[in-house]
């Protein structure tokens, strides 16, 4: 893992990284879980998904609503898939 640091000491691009990556990773792992069950997913997701976005966020601290928000995406879509997921069932 890494931190991307512009030269104006602007953490947005280690922002977008992380989220894209977080959200493939998301995606990922609920279609490979044959398991549809909410308890197992959400360890799934706290296992493998949480420390991704957490990982030296005291560092570049998402300190706006904007880069919370963008942040927050990657749980809400998560949490959005799995449960039209479940509809369908």
């Amino acid at each position: 893992m890494w931190v991307f640091v512009s030269t104006g000491l602007s953490f947005s691009e280690h922002m977008n990284n992380t989220v894209v990556r977080a959200k493939q990773k998301a995606t990922f792992l609920l279609r490979c879980f044959l398991s549809k069950d909410s308890s197992v997913l959400t360890k799934v997701f706290t296992v493998y998904v949480r420390p991704m976005l957490e990982y030296c966020s005291s560092v570049w601290s998402p300190n706006t609503v904007c880069k919370i928000d963008k942040l927050e995406s990657v749980q809400k879509s998560f949490t959005t898939t799995h449960w039209n997921a479940l509809s369908v069932i």
